[in-house]
């Protein structure tokens, strides 16, 4: 099913994509297939280290598809939250 939707998916311009996975969760690996050419980039909610922590594979996490100057400071603000944490 996937696949069928991807491809169809696929069909849309770049702006009706981008529109459309505003909203949308889904695992890692799909959204990574929706994205492609989007100029979006895919953020897994949980992140991928621990994945083996909740028994699933990184690219089954639920993702989001963002915009890589949102993604890049919510992954610098997990970092520096983590480090904190740790020490």
């Amino acid at each position: 099913m996937e696949n069928v939707v991807a491809k169809a998916f696929a069909k849309l311009d770049k702006v009706e994509r981008i529109k459309n996975l505003k909203d949308v969760t889904a695992s890692y690996k799909y959204l990574k297939v929706m994205a492609k050419g989007t100029g979006l980039e895919v953020h897994h909610l949980i992140e991928k280290r621990y994945a083996n922590t909740i028994e699933l594979k990184a690219n089954d996490i639920l993702s989001i598809a963002i915009d890589k100057k949102t993604h890049d400071k919510i992954t610098k603000l997990f970092r520096k939250k983590n480090r904190v944490q740790c020490n």
